[in-house]
Parts: C-alpha cells; sequence; structure tokens
C-alpha cells in the first residue's frame, strides 16, 4: 500500500465517528434510551378559556386569554408553559424561553414541571436554562433518573463531559440493568475521548440488549476509534444482519474494512447513501469523499447537509476543518467561527477555532481559545494533576516558586522554553518539568533553577503553568515574540567531540530530517505525521548539488531508510550516537545548515540560531503562520511550503535550487563526498 493510500485509510478511520449525533463522537442514534425515560408531565393544564383556545388552534385568542390572566394577577405555571407552546408557534422562540423561564421560578420545587421546562428549553436551543431546569428536577431526595439522564446527555452534548460522567454513572448505579443507561453513559466517554471505557459501557449495554442496533453502530465506532478495525467490522455486520438495507451501515462497514484495492466498491456505497437527500447521509459522504480526497464532492456534500440543517454547527466545523487542511486559512476561520457561534461550549471547536486565529496572527483572542484544550481527554488529565487555585496568571512571583510542567511535544517544549530567562530572577525560583530527553539541553537553559523529568516527583511550589500557555500569559502578540536567539546551547565538550568526529568530512555539511515520530496505536497522530513526513527517497533529487556531505539526524522507525540507499546517495548515520537532544545539539552545533520537515530538530536548529530549512505541510502548524517564508519564532529559519495537498515533489526542487545557492555561497570546493 503507498503512503498516500495508507494516509486516506487513517484518516477515514479517525473520521469515522461517522453517522453521529450531534451530542458527541459516540453518540447514541435517536430513541435509544425512551424505555426508561416517562412521558412528559400532562396533568397540568392553563384556566379554561386558554385551553379552549389551544385545543382550537386559535394562537392569537390563546395568548389574549393569558394577557388577561397576567392583569389578573393569575400568573401560574401552568398558563406560562401553554404560553411558552403559544409564543414558540408564532415563532417567538425568545418569548418562549422567557416564559419558561419564568415557569422555572415558580415551580422551583416541582422536578416533574422543572424537568417538562427543561425538555422544551433544550427543544429551543437554550442549553442554559436546560441544564438548569434538568439539574433542579435532579435535586429532589429520591433518585430521579430521567432528569439526570436529560442532565447528563445535555451536558455530554455540550462539552460538560466530565459532569456528564458524573451524573450518567449515578443513572447507572440506580439502573444496572438498563441498557440505555450504559449506553448513554459510554456517550460522555466518547466525547472525552476515552473510547475504551466508552466501548466497555457500549458492549455492558450489547450483553442486556444484543440486538440494539443503534448501540451495535456506536460500538463499533468506538472500536474505530481505538484502531481495533476486526472489532469495528463484526460490529458493524451484526448491526447490517438487524436492518440488511441500511446503506449507513454498510458504508461503515466498507470503510472499515477497507484497503487500497477498495475504492471501487467504497464508492458504490458513497453513491447508494448520497441518494439520501437527508442530513446525515449527506454529513458522512462529504467526510468520506474528503478523506478520500474527492474534495470538491465532499465540498458539496458538506454544504447540503448545512442547508439541511443550518443550526447543526458540527457542518460549520468540519468544513472548517477541511478548509484549513487545504490551506484556506481565513476561510477555516469564518466557519469554525460560525460553528462556535451556534454552540459555544464544545472546547474542541472553540480549541480548532483558537489555532486557526494563532494561524493568522490573532494570537490575542487565540490564545484564550487555544486555553480549551485543558477540557478535552488527555490534555485534561495532565491539568487535573495540579490545583486550579494555583494556575499562574502572571502575578508577581517575588519569594515565590513557578513549577513549568511539560504538556504536547518535544517541539513544543522546546519552543517555549524561550520563556524561562523572562521569568527568572534572584527573587523567584523557576522549576521546569520537561521530557527526560530533554533534562541535559534544558540544563543549560538561564534562569530555570531545577530541571526534574516527566515521571519524576516534583518539589513543592506556589504556582503551576504549562509551557505553552506561558505565552498567553505573558500577553505574546506578533510584534512581540521572544526571540532572544539562541536560548539553547551544545554542551561544550560535547560539541568539541563531534567536532573531532567530522573532521574528516568535505563540503558543506548538511543534516537531513525526513519524518516525524510515528506513534503506532495513536491515529490522530499518526494521521498528522503522514501529512508532514516524506521518505527519505524523496529527498534524492537534493543529491545532484555537489560539494554537500548529507548527515542523518533522523531517528525513530524511519532511521531504517538510510539501509535502503545506494552507495550513490553517501549519507552519514550517527542515529545509534543520538541519545538525546544535547547530543543532537552537539552535532548540529558543527553543521552548516539543517534541512527537516515540521518535527522537533526543527524547534532545537532554530533554538540554537543555526540555519535550518523547514518543509511545511499545506494546512501546515499554526506557528508557521500563513505565507510567510520566514519565522518570528526563529529568525535562522527559512519556510519551504508545500502548495497542493500531499505534494512533496516541487518544495524538494525548490529545496535543490536554494541548496544549489547556499553551497555557492559558502565558497567550497571539489567533489561530492562519498561515506
Amino acid at each position: 500500500m503507498s503512503r498516500y493510500e495508507k494516509l486516506r485509510n487513517l484518516v477515514l478511520k479517525r473520521l469515522l465517528g461517522i453517522f453521529r449525533s450531534p451530542s458527541s463522537a459516540l453518540a447514541p442514534e435517536s430513541g435509544v434510551a425512551s424505555d426508561y425515560k416517562e412521558n412528559r408531565a400532562a396533568a397540568t393544564f392553563p384556566p379554561g378559556a386558554m385551553q379552549r383556545a389551544l385545543d382550537a388552534g386559535d394562537h392569537e385568542a390563546a395568548e389574549v386569554q393569558f394577557s388577561k390572566l397576567l392583569v389578573a394577577g393569575q400568573e401560574t405555571v401552568p398558563a406560562l408553559m401553554a404560553a411558552a407552546a403559544v409564543a414558540k408557534a408564532r415563532g417567538d422562540d425568545a418569548q418562549a424561553v422567557n416564559r419558561l423561564a419564568r415557569a422555572m421560578e415558580l415551580a422551583a420545587g416541582d422536578s416533574e414541571l422543572q424537568l417538562e421546562a427543561g425538555l422544551r428549553l433544550e427543544e429551543l436551543g437554550a442549553v442554559d436554562l436546560a441544564l438548569a431546569a434538568y439539574a433542579c428536577a435532579a435535586r429532589r431526595k429520591e433518585p430521579f433518573p430521567r432528569a439526570l439522564s436529560r442532565l447528563g446527555l445535555l451536558q455530554a452534548k455540550h462539552g460538560f463531559a466530565e459532569d456528564a460522567l458524573l451524573n450518567l454513572a449515578k443513572v447507572v448505579q440506580r439502573l444496572p440493568f438498563r441498557a440505555e443507561a450504559h449506553n448513554d453513559l459510554a456517550v460522555a466517554y466518547g466525547v472525552l475521548g476515552d473510547f475504551a471505557e466508552a466501548l466497555n459501557s457500549f458492549e455492558q449495554s450489547l450483553r442486556l440488549k444484543p440486538d440494539s442496533f443503534e448501540v451495535l453502530i456506536n460500538a463499533g465506532r468506538a472500536a474505530e476509534a481505538l484502531w481495533e478495525n476486526q472489532r469495528a467490522v463484526e460490529y458493524f455486520r451484526r448491526a447490517l444482519s438487524l436492518q440488511p438495507d441500511s446503506s449507513k451501515t454498510k458504508l461503515l462497514l466498507g470503510l472499515s474494512q477497507l484497503s487500497g484495492d477498495d475504492s471501487d466498491n467504497l464508492g458504490k456505497i458513497l453513491q447508494e447513501v448520497a441518494a439520501e437527500d437527508t442530513y446525515e447521509a449527506q454529513f458522512n459522504v462529504g467526510i468520506a469523499r474528503m478523506a478520500l480526497d474527492r474534495f470538491e464532492e465532499g465540498w458539496s456534500a458538506l454544504e447540503r447537509a448545512r442547508d439541511l440543517a443550518p443550526d447543526r454547527y458540527e457542518t460549520y466545523c468540519m468544513l472548517g476543518y477541511f478548509s484549513g487542511l487545504r490551506g484556506r486559512t481565513k476561510e477555516a476561520a469564518e466557519l469554525y467561527g460560525k460553528g462556535i457561534v451556534l454552540n459555544p461550549h464544545d472546547p474542541r471547536a472553540v480549541m480548532s477555532h483558537g489555532v486557526i486565529l494563532l494561524t493568522l496572527g490573532e494570537f490575542e483572542r487565540g490564545w484564550d481559545e487555544y486555553e480549551r484544550r485543558f477540557e478535552l481527554y488527555g490534555l485534561k488529565d495532565l491539568m487535573d494533576r495540579f490545583p486550579r487555585d494555583a494556575l499562574w496568571d502572571g502575578s508577581d512571583l517575588a519569594g515565590k516558586t513557578l513549577l513549568v510542567w511539560a504538556e504536547q511535544g518535544l517541539g513544543d517544549q522546546m519552543q517555549f522554553i524561550r520563556y524561562i530567562p523572562m521569568l527568572a530572577s534572584d527573587e523567584a525560583e523557576v522549576i521546569v518539568q520537561c521530557d527526560k530527553r530533554l533534562v541535559r539541553l534544558f540544563e543549560q537553559v538561564p534562569g530555570a533553577s531545577r530541571i526534574v523529568s516527566l515521571g519524576e516527583l516534583w518539589p513543592a511550589f506556589d504556582f503551576h503553568c504549562p509551557v505553552v500557555s506561558l505565552a498567553r500569559v505573558m500577553r505574546t502578540r506578533l510584534d512581540s515574540i521572544p526571540a532572544r536567539i539562541p536560548y539553547l546551547r551544545a554542551e561544550p565538550e560535547l560539541a568539541a567531540r563531534w567536532r573531532d568526529r567530522l573532521s574528516h568530512l568535505s563540503g558543506v555539511r548538511v543534516g537531513l530530517v525526513w519524518a516525524g515520530s510515528r506513534p503506532g496505536n495513536m491515529p490522530v497522530l499518526e494521521s498528522f505525521d503522514q501529512r508532514r513526513s516524506l521518505a527519505l527517497r524523496e529527498f534524492l533529487p537534493l543529491w545532484d548539488v555537489r560539494n554537500i556531505t548529507f548527515i542523518s539526524l533522523q531517528t525513530g522507525t524511519a532511521a531504517r531508510e538510510v539501509q535502503e540507499l545506494t552507495p550513490d546517495y553517501p549519507l552519514v548515520d550517527f542515529a545509534d550516537d543520538l541519545h538525546d537532544f544535547a547530543d543532537t545539539a552537539a552535532l548540529v552545533e558543527n553543521l552548516d545548515l539543517v534541512i527537516s520537515v515540521d518535527t522537533s530538530v526543527a524547534h532545537l536548529v532554530g533554538a540554537m540560531g543555526k540555519p535550518v530549512w523547514i518543509l511545511c505541510r499545506l494546512g501546515g502548524d499554526w506557528r508557521w503562520l500563513l505565507d510567510r517564508t520566514d519565522s518570528p519564532w526563529y529568525p535562522s529559519a527559512r519556510l519551504f511550503r508545500q502548495h497542493r495537498y500531499m505534494e512533496w515533489e516541487p518544495v524538494v526542487r525548490d529545496l535543490r535550487a536554494a541548496l544549489k545557492d547556499f553551497v555557492s555561497g559558502q565558497g567550497v570546493q571539489g567533489g561530492a563526498t562519498r561515506w
């Protein structure tokens, strides 16, 4: 299978959360849990004249009767509930919400009426009030699973997944033999991104109700998210056996079995599903076609989904995601913006919009929205290790100890460690926690009083801050990026040893990094890595430039590609000698240039102030901004940008031409080095 086909499959499997409902990537289909949610309260009716007008469908007369009740001081909960229905029927949703809110006030101790108000408010899109109504309904002394279930599902739908877990777990505790209760709990786990727990709960639901079509579909999605394809296939096959004509399930099954030779079969399935002019069908076909690189067709399907359901925020966010992927950054910002207006509570949508703003250089709002990442699974766990009230907000550190802790990747840690010298003073102590591969390197950073490795116990502190959040706390703007380079340095003794080892090499010394890390069991990261990485063979045109010694700085599984080179393409390989980034820095100190994809080595070289040429994928990382060939983060960097999705050949041609000029400028004589 080609690298492109592998990427396509990775993207497909990641995005298929396909056919998800709005509440989450693993949401239940409509109708789930209905058998344990009792009918709405029906024992409350408005006064006679108003009721007769409602029965006759005469909304104007019902409104007149309600006005008379208000004048007479007879504002009752039944009248308010009926009047809200009248306002909704007349298209005045704001008035309907106001009347339901007033009914909530008057019925503060009535759980049934609070639940009824919550259901109506949820239909009207008044999320905050609906959450409040469900919470009030759930507070009665005896357990009230219906209210807890509605509260938990709405919390999960709008990004309050942790609270949702607590409430839905209470429902499971109260109703342990209800399959729907376990399914709802799984939904909340899915929102948090804990797909293993989600799958466990879906399977418990299936043990209680094995023939639930909706839960089988959800379990298959969870298995896909865990990269357990065979398990997913089994669930989708069981679902298809229950509903053999379900084109949606055929598509899921086809995608889960997709290989490089299956595109024709998948195309037929997509055509069949696309014939259904429904939101769900168009949304899912759009995602699948986009992932198959059929951009125009996918875009049309997603636009049709948007037209069919203009109030669904997910469509705008998905259009924004694919716009960003194709380098249409300003359009992506607009689309994400529309999505978060419809649902400002989804942290993933807000964070994604923040990333786009950072790409556009709009740092002030971008940093704030990017901070929502700590509401997502994984990063949330990191933040929860520390007391929230000790999160540093930029206040005076005199006489205090600040712990700056690691988050995200090695490159992020190297990029933002630049702030440490700005924080340190005689009166403040700054402790830095980082990946163990960075410990020796960061010991050279001025201002860090102590470096501790991930996994070590950190000492006592007064405040803490994630390393990337330092940019927000320090109010960094595009024109105030701290770029006092170098802020990372090689150990002098190590650099001297490498100088001796390289002394016999002639010509310009150019380091190469062609791939990032390749996590084998994390689909999101593996998909990202496939988009930023090349195969070593794609760099071979660079060997046309004479008077160069190429030196591999590549580590990890991609380093094995060196063994595939013939003697016509000599490459010095020191991979076995690079144990951490202090070693890499010492080697880089003795090179003339490094050419790297967007990975940690690029950050290292830039932070050292050494010349680095960085290959940036289309729709690339926010820190390289938009359409620039330079970087305010790293003045010694030059950016070579991809202009077509997954197409690196023109970028390598530009690199080769620039490399010829670079070598000429070095004034090097002699032939190409062989090793």
